[in-house]
């Protein structure tokens, strides 16, 4: 059964989260988890546990996850201010 859920709801602000820096740990040797914290240590996520991904590759989205989250840092409106930057990069570098 499939529960994944899509919407269309407003992005969330910078305050709706837990807040950054998160960070990316492994639990390897216990449980094979590949874990997302906050930096009071609070756990945010277990990227990795029930997915049938290689070890690499959970590794790298468990990462991705944090450095988009912790590159976000401060944005209101994080997919706004992607494409106004990347916009703004087009438009300099004359494409």
């Amino acid at each position: 059964m499939n529960t994944t859920k899509q919407t269309n709801a407003a992005p969330a602000t910078s305050g709706a989260h837990t807040p950054e820096p998160w960070k990316y740990s492994e639990d390897l040797p216990h449980h094979g988890c590949r874990l997302i914290h906050a930096a009071d240590d609070y756990l945010i996520a277990d990227a990795g546990r029930i997915t049938r991904r290689t070890g690499d590759e959970m590794d790298g989205n468990a990462r991705r996850i944090v450095a988009c989250v912790n590159a976000c840092a401060g944005m209101m409106d994080p997919v706004e201010e992607i494409a106004r930057l990347r916009a703004a990069h087009k438009a300099l570098a004359g494409k």
